[in-house]
């Protein structure tokens, strides 16, 4: 989960978005993209999905782990 975590503050940093601005996006307080950015044991799935969202990534999960693609 910390490679997610890792890759959603990239694209987020790459679309050059604020924590606050992603909250708005995803309609959650900028505490809870900390949160989830920081500690991401604590994510929903729910919430997971509304970023990949408004982050337009792709997320693919293998028995390798986790793989983030930026879908521009």
């Amino acid at each position: 989960m910390q490679k997610l975590a890792s890759a959603i503050r990239l694209v987020r940093k790459q679309k050059e978005l604020n924590q606050e601005q992603l909250g708005n996006l995803v309609g959650v307080k900028k505490s809870q993209i900390s949160k989830i950015e920081v500690n991401p044991q604590d994510m929903k799935f729910t919430t997971i999905m509304k970023i990949v969202k408004a982050l337009n990534i792709e997320v693919v999960l293998t028995s390798e782990g986790v793989t983030v693609k930026s879908v521009l």
